[in-house]
């Protein structure tokens, strides 16, 4: 009984913040929770005005939601997996019809649209990414990892070996959450979690001057976004990926990282980077690959383990700087940018 009422009162406390707060609904994983949080505390406390609230956040959320059927935080294999929660609580918990009608909605949107991102040949979602912690998800532990799981066999899933350390190992705990909410993608995506069936390429809209492509074959994925929007973004945009599977059979990938934020756009076997400022932008890419050496890089071919990518650029220097498996590579350019990749 003691426990249950230091529960109830931090729920409370939780609810009184969330109010105070007002987090805006593009920030999605945190305006989902919120919306959840308000209502269902609403209702127990008898706090209409938190109901009221939650109610205009949920409708909110939706409309930008239905613009394009995706959501402002986009392609994030961590936070996708706590929109999955939020809405599977939406969808069980909502106080209204509309409400739950609206979460299952979005749920079932969310999984189609991520299926479609999912390699499971790879077992990794390709890029790009808003917001990432790492690029191979056999090696962390990103939420959606836990989802697919749930439904997918442990070896088919995309999760680390939990016999070895591996990063955002804590995030285990939320399988819980999952197992109690239920882990329901539609029937018609479960084929695309199990198999990787046909090359594809994917063009998606975020919101007015933020689009995305990706491109996936049966070795080798890109990614890439152009985000027009905004001026700056954080060391977890990932805004041109590659993934690739090696010759042992392990995944290599690929991600371009900028002081400065630079415009990719993909299509079959290439990636396209821009920039729209003055002068020089500085390009800085992370390889990471079983067997690399920083031998194989030259100024405009690199010989990586399974994959050769040519790159179109000015004769500017570069600099190839190796932490094990893992190489970073820097130079500048003030025109666009062409990787060309072949295996």
């Amino acid at each position: 009984q003691a426990l249950q009422e230091k529960m109830t009162h931090s729920i409370r406390l939780a609810a009184e913040g969330a109010f105070w707060r007002k987090v805006a609904a593009e920030y999605t994983n945190i305006s989902l929770m919120s919306a959840f949080l308000l209502d269902d505390a609403g209702r127990r406390f008898n706090q209409p005005l938190w109901q009221i609230y939650a109610f205009e956040q949920a409708e909110l959320i939706y409309s930008l939601f239905k613009r394009n059927d995706t959501f402002n935080e986009y392609n994030s294999p961590t936070y996708y997996g706590v929109d999955l929660y939020a809405l599977a609580l939406w969808r069980k918990y909502g106080a209204t019809d509309a409400y739950r009608e609206m979460g299952a909605e979005m749920e079932a949107a969310l999984w189609r649209d991520m299926a479609d991102f999912y390699h499971a040949g790879m077992r990794n979602l390709c890029g790009p990414y808003d917001r990432s912690y790492g690029m191979d998800m056999t090696q962390y532990l990103a939420l959606i990892g836990l989802w697919i799981g749930a439904v997918l066999p442990a070896n088919q899933a995309p999760l680390p070996d939990i016999s070895q350390p591996f990063d955002h190992a804590a995030d285990f705990y939320f399988m819980p959450l999952v197992a109690l909410v239920d882990s329901l993608p539609p029937d018609d995506v479960l084929p695309q979690l199990a198999a990787f069936e046909e090359d594809r390429f994917i063009e998606r809209t975020i919101e007015p001057n933020r689009t995305v492509t990706a491109w996936l074959s049966d070795q080798l994925m890109l990614g890439a976004e152009a985000d027009h929007l905004n001026e700056e973004r954080t060391n977890q945009f990932h805004p041109a990926t590659a993934h690739w599977i090696t010759q042992d059979g392990s995944i290599g990938w690929l991600r371009m990282r900028s002081f400065t934020l630079v415009q990719a756009i993909c299509k079959p076997y290439e990636l396209h980077l821009s920039s729209r400022i003055e002068g020089e932008t500085q390009y800085i890419f992370q390889i990471s690959a079983a067997g690399i050496y920083k031998e194989q890089i030259a100024g405009h071919r690199w010989q990586l383990p399974g994959l050769t990518v040519e790159l179109d650029r000015p004769e500017t220097p570069f600099t190839v700087h190796q932490d094990g498996n893992t190489l970073r590579i820097k130079f500048a350019s003030d025109r666009p940018v062409k990787l060309v990749f072949s295996r």
